[in-house]
């Protein structure tokens, strides 16, 4: 009897052990997939930033100063996203507040660290630079040169997904920071 007793434990812990076996390799599966999609997604975004590197080194080298600016321009730079809990999230790659000014709310200064696009209206369709094509464009793209501290005029926030915003800053652009790309002609 004791005999029969122990295998009979011995099978239900086999049994046990394949259902555990089989379970896991259930749930498993989807975690498998998901970390193969993950890592195809990791490969496109790299393409893409190599892609992104490269067009920001063309329009970098084609950017010339703006001959017909004589005085200080009024624009729009994208800052960044603010998250829900009103932390950046990210910040813009190339323009950032003041080192000095971590605040997403009423900062009066922003630098840029790169060549950055700007836009005159902020209802205007935003600049892709990545985009931008200069034989197909119908006109120059204007650039804020990197370096540049700029005074904040005033700061607008769009919604965006989840609670965030996205922030976009009027700024007072010096003459001598403005480059710009030429298009076709």
């Amino acid at each position: 009897m004791k005999t029969s007793f122990l295998v009979n434990v011995q099978i239900v812990v086999a049994l046990v052990a394949v259902a555990a076996t089989v379970f896991a390799s259930r749930q498993l599966v989807p975690v498998t997939e998901q970390l193969v999609a993950l890592k195809s997604e990791v490969v496109q975004l790299e393409a893409k930033k190599i892609e992104l590197q490269r067009t920001n080194s063309v329009i970098t080298a084609n950017a010339t100063p703006a001959t017909s600016v004589v005085s200080a321009e009024v624009g729009w730079v994208y800052v960044g996203r603010v998250n829900s809990d009103r932390v950046w999230a990210p910040p813009a790659e190339g323009v950032a507040p003041a080192p000095n000014e971590k605040a997403v709310e009423n900062f009066k200064e922003v630098m840029v660290s790169k060549n950055t696009p700007y836009v005159d209206n902020a209802d205007a369709p935003k600049v892709d630079i990545a985009e931008f094509n200069p034989s197909t464009s119908s006109g120059p793209v204007r650039l804020v040169r990197a370096g540049t501290s700029l005074p904040v005029l005033d700061v607008r926030r769009e919604a965006s997904a989840g609670g965030a915003s996205l922030v976009w800053a009027k700024v007072s652009i010096p003459a001598k920071a403005i480059l710009e790309i030429q298009g076709r002609s």
